[in-house]
């Protein structure tokens, strides 16, 4: 059996997914993503763009409006790959950085009749173009006046009624197909889709790696309580981003209390006037990562839209509790006695249970919080689950 995964990156939380798949399992496993960035243990890999060629689609997408339906060359070698590779199933995991013209290629896997297997990292494979359709429900319709056209789908020209149309198509008569989503939140509103009618649905959460991300103590180094907020991007001026500018809004509120809010991320600016705030930055290692967790005593997650929710999932394996602002997919794969949601912007309601319930929760349940966690989140389970759907899908 040879799975052949195309992906936006061979790093990342998605490159990691990749990698514990092949990890875990038995099968032979090639990797196609734009540029290969290190050593894969259990991947063969294809770079399929050269430098300065994914900028390049990204602009000429732009201004089409089309973000999954130009790259020419890099289609093309992933088609060539796909033949000279020869693999009993397609993995496709998230293509929405435009390395491959997505109705293309399904085209192709149809017309050649491989079975193929697309997991919903976000929601572009079942709205017009949108990564996430946040409150917009024009996706269960066919889309068109989109009412977020620059923010969700990052472009100018509103083709999203016909992109919507062309992703249809795309799905229609996909017999060896399967969908499958990484939170029962998400596979609720793939069921809704009519881009996936007829196309056979799942749900398999993305696995964290135990080995890294586990419950360890450590000795405090002052009297300060730790709030940690991890994120991709740490913006102060977007309210519908990550969540910086709620973040900055919390800390005002527990300006009296003996905690500390860590930001760890890639950051729109360095320095933040608020005294509770440290600013840490980017943390590439998953170890150093994984210490962070651990010596907070809550972890927050302020996105307004998350499909799963990885630092919901790799803080409590740390044995470390969540709160923060519903955005569907958290709250759906989160351990519910252990975290807690709020709606979405009411920070008032978010700094009072931080201060009344759970700044002191982690003292007595941090073992308790990683048991529970390691069951639910191990990346061997996602592992083995994803081998059985690769048998499953060449029946």
């Amino acid at each position: 059996m040879k799975v052949l995964h195309i992906n936006c990156a061979d790093y990342g939380s998605t490159g990691a997914i990749i990698d514990s798949i092949a990890k875990y399992s038995n099968f032979e496993h090639v990797l196609c993503a734009p540029y290969i960035t290190k050593q894969h243990e259990k991947l063969k890999t294809y770079g399929v763009c050269v430098p300065h060629e994914l900028g390049v689609y990204k602009r000429i997408a732009y201004v089409l409006g089309y973000q999954y339906g130009f790259a020419p060359v890099s289609t093309l070698k992933i088609k060539r790959i796909i033949e000279k590779e020869n693999p009993n199933v397609i993995h496709i995991h998230s293509a929405n950085c435009n390395v491959v013209n997505i109705y293309s290629l399904l085209r192709f896997l149809k017309q050649n009749k491989v079975p193929f297997i697309i997991t919903n990292h976000a929601e572009f494979f079942y709205t017009g173009s949108c990564s996430h359709a946040f409150n917009c429900e024009k996706w269960k319709s066919g889309c068109g006046n989109c009412p977020q056209l620059r923010f969700a789908t990052n472009t100018w020209r509103d083709i999203t009624a016909n992109a919507w149309k062309k992703m249809k198509k795309a799905f229609a008569g996909a017999k060896q197909c399967y969908v499958v989503s990484v939170s029962p939140w998400q596979k609720k509103r793939a069921l809704e889709s009519p881009i996936f009618s007829g196309v056979q649905q799942r749900c398999i959460m993305n696995g964290i790696d135990a080995s890294i991300f586990y419950e360890k103590r450590f000795l405090k180094e002052d009297d300060w309580r730790i709030v940690l907020f991890v994120t991709a991007d740490f913006s102060t001026t977007d309210k519908y981003s990550k969540g910086g500018f709620y973040l900055l809004e919390l800390a005002r509120l527990l300006k009296n209390e003996k905690i500390r809010f860590e930001v760890v991320g890639r950051t729109a600016s360095k320095t933040v006037k608020e005294d509770n705030v440290r600013m840490i930055g980017s943390v590439h290692d998953k170890n150093e990562l994984a210490d962070f967790y651990r010596k907070a005593d809550v972890v927050l997650t302020l996105s307004q839209r998350e499909t799963y929710g990885m630092t919901v999932a790799e803080a409590l394996l740390c044995g470390t509790p969540v709160v923060g602002f519903k955005n569907g997919g958290s709250e759906s794969i989160a351990l519910s006695n252990h975290t807690q949601f709020v709606e979405f912007g009411d920070v008032k309601k978010l700094a009072d249970i931080i201060r009344n319930k759970w700044i002191d929760y982690k003292d007595i349940h941090s073992n308790q919080i990683a048991l529970e966690a390691e069951y639910m989140y191990s990346d061997k389970a996602m592992a083995t689950a994803y081998e059985n759907l690769y048998l499953e899908v060449i029946k």
